[in-house]
């Protein structure tokens, strides 16, 4: 009686009640929960579409680079078509046509950077494309074979272009900004120039110049080509800027170096191609021309066009100001002292532009 008096009490206060309340607690094992997977790391994740989205930026920056160097090849050949058709001069069609050919990848992404409030991109450009022209082209076209220093350009060509280059750093200097004064005096130094050179052709012109066969085919493959040319360059350039601050902003790099980095070395690969192949078809002036005289279109052409045009002030970065126009500058008063009448720009020369464009873009991609 005792015994089940105190199992009474045992279960009253919750002995075998709380081990039968466990007990019917525990899930059967057809009711268990299977286990949920954790779910993979975050980071990895981060990481992987990180990587997706430089891959995709990567292919879209070359894409827009093709479509802008066929879209300015194709723009020349309607271009030099017309040209023929009307009668001009090859140092007109040289001075305006091509130059104007060779220059649309600069155009097309310099005002599409502008129009996108992208200054730092659009002056880098320039500033770079120049950089790269004179010191890279000329110095890789001279270790292949010593440039030779032809009259003209030795004593109109480069020095006009180390004067447009000094103008251009004393504008942006003087208050920080290409205004729209700048740009249309800029344009003032194209006409200038070209109207000079042409004087000069003509007064040395012996034989009238000889106008091709108008056919109406001719004139329309013309007219496509330009057309065509300048919908590629368009549609190019903006891929470019587009894929350009994708990058930038991944990286952390600024604009102000993609543009004087990727951005001017894809729109000069036209003249690295043309120089380089030049040389060694022994047609060396050509490569020097075509390097000094692109690199003159790019300040007075497409920095003066896009000063001219911009919808906002062209805020010229600090850092460009400070290093990158002082670069461009220098360049070219070397190229004065190794372009002169009679002696050659030789192999020491293109080497030691060769390494000053390492050095230069050695401290540029370490300071940023």
């Amino acid at each position: 009686m005792a015994q089940a008096r105190q199992l009474a009490k045992f279960s009253s206060v919750g002995g075998f009640g709380r081990y039968q309340s466990v007990a019917s607690a525990r899930p059967k094992r057809s009711q268990r929960v299977t286990p949920v997977r954790i779910a993979d790391d975050p980071c990895q994740s981060a990481a992987s579409t990180v990587g997706d989205a430089v891959v995709w930026d990567v292919g879209l920056l070359l894409l827009g680079l093709v479509t802008v160097v066929v879209g300015a090849e194709v723009f020349v050949r309607g271009s030099v078509g017309l040209a023929r058709l009307w009668g001009m001069s090859s140092l007109w069609l040289g001075l305006t046509v091509v130059a104007v050919g060779t220059s649309a990848p600069e155009i097309a992404l310099s005002f599409e950077a502008i129009f996108e409030g992208r200054v730092d991109m659009a002056v880098g450009n320039v500033v770079g494309s120049n950089i790269f022209n004179i010191l890279l082209v000329l110095g890789a076209s001279a270790a292949i074979a010593p440039l030779p220093a032809a009259w003209m350009l030795a004593r109109i060509d480069l020095p006009s272009l180390a004067a447009i280059s000094g103008l251009t750093w004393g504008l942006a200097a003087w208050d920080g900004e290409l205004q729209r004064r700048d740009g249309v005096l800029l344009l003032f130094g194209m006409v200038a120039y070209v109207a000079f050179r042409i004087g000069l052709d003509r007064s040395r012109r012996t034989q009238p110049i000889e106008k091709d066969p108008f056919r109406p085919r001719s004139l329309v493959l013309s007219l496509l080509g330009v057309a065509l040319g300048l919908v590629m360059l368009r549609s190019g350039s903006s891929w470019m800027v587009h894929a350009s601050a994708q990058l930038a902003r991944e990286f952390g790099v600024t604009e102000r170096v993609i543009g004087l980095t990727i951005l001017s070395t894809g729109t000069s690969l036209p003249e690295v191609a043309t120089s380089l192949v030049a040389v060694a078809k022994g047609e060396r002036e050509l490569a020097v021309g075509n390097a000094i005289g692109s690199s003159l279109m790019n300040l007075v052409l497409v920095l003066g066009l896009t000063a001219t045009f911009a919808p906002i002030q062209v805020a010229v970065n600090p850092s460009i100001l400070s290093l990158d126009l002082p670069v461009m500058v220098a360049t070219v008063v070397a190229c004065l002292f190794g372009f002169r009448p009679g002696r050659a720009f030789g192999r020491v020369w293109g080497a030691s532009f060769l390494i000053g464009y390492a050095v230069y873009l050695s401290w540029l991609l370490a300071t940023g």
